[in-house]
């Protein structure tokens, strides 16, 4: 069976949803201080994991035509995205439980003024780079090659009409 020229519906939205959720997330682990902020950026983090565990176990379509090259560049930033979400949840999770936070987060007593998260914030810094790779070759690719952004926007792409038989010449 044929895989599909455009994500699911549910892909698109979990996708959609989780870009506001990183910047959410961005913002509050980077700027912000106290027990509501970091809170928020728990909540907002598990939220994005969950997420991106659903979009993982939801088929996808495969790969716009593209050259070897930029077909594993693609195939790469995808599952490097994936795995540092995912070890960002788990690096959160022992960040949490390492100091000593679940008493802090549960109201009992106050936070420390430092809280040790070296590791949490390399992923974080690996993540936004993922993203602008992600996103330059979005961009290049909608620039150069086609029309992909119609894949996640669930519209048919523009030139799909002229590799409809599955030929790319």
């Amino acid at each position: 069976m044929a895989k599909p020229a455009t994500y699911s519906k549910r892909s698109r939205w979990l996708h959609w949803l989780t870009v506001p959720l990183l910047a959410m997330s961005f913002l509050s682990g980077f700027f912000e201080e106290g027990l509501t902020p970091l809170r928020a950026h728990i909540l907002v983090g598990m939220t994005i994991v969950s997420f991106m565990v659903i979009r993982l176990v939801t088929p996808k379509p495969d790969p716009p035509a593209m050259s070897p090259g930029r077909r594993s560049l693609f195939v790469w930033n995808h599952r490097a995205i994936y795995l540092i979400v995912i070890l960002l949840g788990m690096s959160g999770v022992a960040t949490v439980v390492g100091n000593g936070l679940l008493p802090a987060l549960q109201g009992d007593v106050p936070l420390p003024e430092s809280i040790p998260h070296a590791p949490h914030q390399f992923l974080a810094f690996a993540l936004i780079a993922m993203i602008l790779a992600h996103l330059g070759g979005v961009f290049s690719y909608q620039l150069r090659e086609g029309d992909v952004l119609s894949r996640m926007l669930g519209r048919k792409p523009r030139d799909a009409a002229s590799n409809a038989d599955g030929d790319e010449g």
